[in-house]
């Protein structure tokens, strides 16, 4: 088995996190995004439907902020 290219490879939280999924370049459809390293064509992002993008987003960038709102007490 190949080795993954490293865009695909850099790309993985991405595609996690929003829904996606990588494809390899000969698997690239026409709704998928390309992904392009040196004029190549590498792979590609195939991404979800629209239902439950939002939801999947604003969980994305609440895991950043869990600390916001958290009660802090000093003794």
């Amino acid at each position: 088995m190949p080795a993954r290219h490293p865009l695909l490879v850099a790309l993985e939280p991405v595609a996690e996190t929003l829904g996606a999924t990588l494809v390899p370049a000969s698997r690239v459809g026409t709704g998928d995004v390309p992904l392009r390293w040196e004029g190549e064509v590498v792979g590609g992002l195939r991404l979800p439907g629209v239902h439950g993008t939002l939801d999947r987003m604003i969980a994305a960038i609440g895991l950043g902020y869990q600390h916001i709102g958290q009660k802090t007490v000093s003794v």
